[in-house]
C-alpha cells in the first residue's frame, strides 16, 4: 500500500504526467499495488483514479468511480455547435423550436449576433441520447455546420455540486 498526499504539487506538465502514467500502469495495475492519492487536483484524480472519495468538513460525501462521481449530480451532457454563414430568422426559430421538444432534450439557446448572423446552438441533452437525429433537424434545415463539440460533467463539477451546497458564507470577524 502507497499513501501520496499532493505528490504532482511543484511538478513541471510532463513530469505529471510521467509521475501518473507511473502511478497508474506500472504501480497499479502490472505491480498491483493499492494507492491512496489525497488531491485538490480534480482533473489529475478523475484522470488516474479507480475510486474517489470526496471529503467534507472530514466527512465521505460522495465514494464511487469517476464516472459515477461525475453523474451523480448531472445526468446531461452539452452539444455545442458552430455554424457557417447562417442568419437567424423564422425557420431558423421553428428548428429550435422542434429541437426542444425532442425527447431528451433540455434546452436549446442559440448565439445571434446582434446583426443577426446565427453563430450556433448549445443544446444540453440526457447523457445516453443519440445524437444523430439532432443533426438530421439541424441539415435538413440547411445550415451548414462548422464544429461540434460535446462537454461532460468534469468531477470538479461534480465535487462543487455535492459540497457546495453546505457551504456558509465568511464571517468577518470584529
Amino acid at each position: 500500500i502507497l499513501l501520496f498526499d499532493e505528490p504532482t504539487v511543484g511538478l513541471d506538465p510532463s513530469s505529471v504526467v510521467e509521475f501518473q502514467d507511473l502511478l497508474r500502469d506500472r504501480l497499479a495495475r502490472e505491480k498491483g499495488k493499492t494507492i491512496f492519492f489525497s488531491t485538490h487536483n480534480l482533473y489529475e484524480a478523475q484522470r488516474i483514479c479507480d475510486r474517489i472519495a470526496i471529503l467534507d468538513r472530514g466527512k465521505i460525501t460522495a465514494c464511487g468511480t469517476p464516472d459515477n462521481i461525475r453523474y451523480m449530480m448531472f445526468d446531461e451532457r452539452i452539444l455545442e455547435i458552430t455554424l457557417i454563414s447562417a442568419v437567424y430568422n423564422n425557420e431558423c426559430q421553428k428548428m429550435i423550436d422542434e429541437l426542444e421538444k425532442m425527447k431528451g432534450i433540455h434546452g436549446v439557446t442559440p448565439e445571434v449576433k446582434p446583426d443577426g448572423s446565427f453563430q450556433g446552438i448549445s443544446i444540453r441533452f440526457d447523457r445516453n441520447m443519440d445524437l444523430s437525429n439532432i443533426l438530421g433537424i439541424i441539415t435538413k434545415n440547411r445550415l451548414k455546420i462548422k464544429t461540434i463539440n460535446t462537454y461532460e460533467p468534469t468531477l470538479e463539477d461534480a465535487f462543487i455540486a455535492i459540497t457546495g451546497q453546505h457551504r456558509q458564507p465568511i464571517r468577518r470577524l470584529r
